[in-house]
Parts: structure tokens; sequence; C-alpha cells
């Protein structure tokens, strides 16, 4: 038996610090995704190169919704 596979838009704005952006992107995950959050930041994190405490101090938002399941 397969395990399904969800797939997730993430959409986060970061507006503090030096360098605010914009950033949307695709998740997939076999996973509840709430189990997935500190991985999900993470990605945000490193690809747009700000350190985690600068997003935990600022004004950073982050939106999750689920778009289809794959079987």
């Amino acid at each position: 038996m397969r395990k399904e596979i969800s797939v997730y838009m993430v959409s986060a704005q970061y507006t503090g610090g030096d360098t605010g952006f914009s950033y949307t992107f695709y998740f997939m995950t076999p996973e509840p995704i709430d189990t997935q959050f500190g991985r999900i930041v993470n990605l945000i994190c490193t690809h747009q190169n700000v350190p985690f405490v600068e997003l935990n101090t600022n004004d950073f938002d982050v939106d999750i919704i689920k778009i289809s399941k794959l079987n």
C-alpha cells in the first residue's frame, strides 16, 4: 500500500530587518504538515540567506495551503 503524499503551497513574507522578501514555493510530504514546519522555515532561511533568529525577532508570516494529494 502506498503512502499518500500531500502537496502544499508555502507562501512566506518577511518585512523586518534589512532584507525583506516575499517567497512562494511548493512542498511535498507524506507527513502531517505541523511536524514539518521547522523544516519549511529552515528551507526559507537557507534559500533567502536569513538567520532564523532574525526571522524570529521580526515580522515573519507563513501561509501553508494544501493544494492536492498524490497516491
